[in-house]
């Protein structure tokens, strides 16, 4: 009797402990933010050529090409005819919806403690002959979201070789007139963390020379998989001075 009691002991535990498991995993890939999005862009004198893209999200790994991943916008003049409304001398930006955006749930098979990141690429190239200012700001309330937000830059002239070979160097190819899945070596960006002002987060002034091309790069992270955070609403506006 004792013995067939210890036997059904032992698989009792052995159960609960296979479910307790079972949970910790559930529980874990349901840790993941939905990022319901958008950015837009201030009404500016500038010439410019705007591409945008999300990517290492779920939705960016799908072999399903989800177009509201990228986004292009064109005032340069030339081939102005994208996502842009001219008033007064000042085109207005129109907004890249680009939706719900996840992190990829697979980090945990693949041994990780919490999912990559998540980066959205802005890429503004300058045609005109001077200095531009551009800054990015956060519109969300951030607290307690249990994200990591911070943003990098890097830029060229629009005559440089590092944009003869984007795919390579980071950018994409400013001479094409419509955008497509990112595909490119990341370069190594440092990263600087945001300013919080008035209940959003700021970057400093980020200066671009004329006829220059420039990458903005916001990076969003998960701080700790193991605790919740709620979906909530991101939006960023990119301005430019």
């Amino acid at each position: 009797m004792r013995k067939h009691y210890k036997l059904i002991s032992s698989i009792v535990c052995l159960l609960l402990c296979v479910g307790m498991i079972a949970f910790g995993v559930y529980a874990a890939k349901n840790v993941l933010v939905s990022l319901n999005s958008s950015v837009s862009f201030t009404p500016t004198t500038a010439k410019l050529k705007v591409f945008g893209g999300v990517y290492g999200s779920t939705e960016y790994n799908s072999t399903t090409i989800n177009n509201n991943l990228f986004y292009y916008a064109n005032n340069n003049g030339i081939d102005a005819d994208a996502n842009v409304a001219e008033n007064n001398d000042k085109a207005t930006f129109t907004t890249w919806n680009f939706g719900a955006t996840t992190f990829d749930s697979d980090y945990i098979n693949q041994g990780k403690d919490t999912p990559d990141p998540i980066y959205f690429f802005i890429q503004i190239s300058n045609y005109v002959e001077r200095n531009i200012k551009y800054n990015i700001t956060v519109e969300s309330a951030m607290t307690d979201r249990n994200l990591n937000l911070s943003y990098g830059t890097y830029s060229a002239s629009n005559n440089s070789t590092n944009l003869a070979s984007p795919k390579t160097n980071g950018y994409w190819d400013i001479t094409k007139t419509e955008g497509s899945k990112i595909d490119f070596t990341i370069p190594t960006v440092d990263y600087k963390g945001f300013s919080e002002s008035a209940g959003k987060l700021v970057t400093a002034d980020i200066n671009s020379s004329e006829f220059s091309t420039t990458m903005l790069v916001i990076k969003v992270e998960v701080a700790d998989a193991d605790e919740d955070v709620a979906s909530f609403e991101f939006e960023f506006v990119v301005t430019a001075i």
